[in-house]
């Protein structure tokens, strides 16, 4: 196994404004809330990678330890009971207040997992993906900030947009599955009269 799995995961990003603060909220909530979520992690990139002729994407996030290294986020042995966003472009900008300079935004996102039920509960005899639809649906409703839109298991449905010839196909079956959950993000934000509000060090 990878040493990048040995450990349960949960980056965090010292100082996030913005969407990053909203996500790394539900993030920690998820990581806190669900005992069986080995890797809680943030946004995740549709990452590509030319291999021969063809263009593969995949989802790839930054695991933000001293190495900057990424993880490819596609079933493999080496990673279960995780989850991860996705930002569905573009984002809506609604409201705006010239005179408080605040408007509205409005994120398209997906949260994504992917599980070993086996090592969830292995006494149970069957798929309990509405447990866990379950579990998941009652931590994001305590967010006023989301609705949810949709929610997909499909194997095909939830790794849409991904090219998924180099995963090996026991990950397609028992006691492999997955959930989608399509949902929107509204907050309001202030829109700076500065520029370059990070610094480089």
């Amino acid at each position: 196994m990878s040493s990048l799995y040995l450990d349960p995961v949960n980056p965090q990003i010292a100082s996030p404004v913005n969407l990053d603060s909203k996500l790394q909220t539900i993030q920690n909530a998820l990581k806190t809330g669900l005992t069986w979520l080995t890797h809680s992690f943030p946004k995740a990139t549709r990452a590509k990678e030319k291999v021969g002729d063809e263009i593969r994407i995949f989802p790839e996030v930054f695991r933000n330890d001293s190495d900057f290294r990424y993880v490819n986020l596609l079933p493999s042995r080496d990673l279960v009971n995780f989850s991860f966003f996705l930002l569905n472009d573009p984002a809506i900008y609604s409201d705006y207040t010239p005179f408080e300079k605040i408007a509205n935004v409005t994120y398209n996102l997906d949260l994504v997992f992917w599980f070993d039920l086996l090592k969830i509960d292995n006494t149970l005899n069957y798929r309990f993906l509405e447990l866990l639809k379950e579990d998941i649906i009652f931590i994001i409703n305590q967010n006023p900030e989301i609705n949810l839109i949709n929610v997909v298991e499909g194997f095909d449905q939830v790794w849409a947009g991904f090219n998924l010839e180099e995963v090996e196909g026991q990950y397609f079956k028992q006691p492999y599955a997955g959930l989608k959950f399509n949902f929107s993000l509204t907050h309001a934000i202030t829109c700076n009269t500065a520029i370059n509000t990070y610094s480089i060090v």
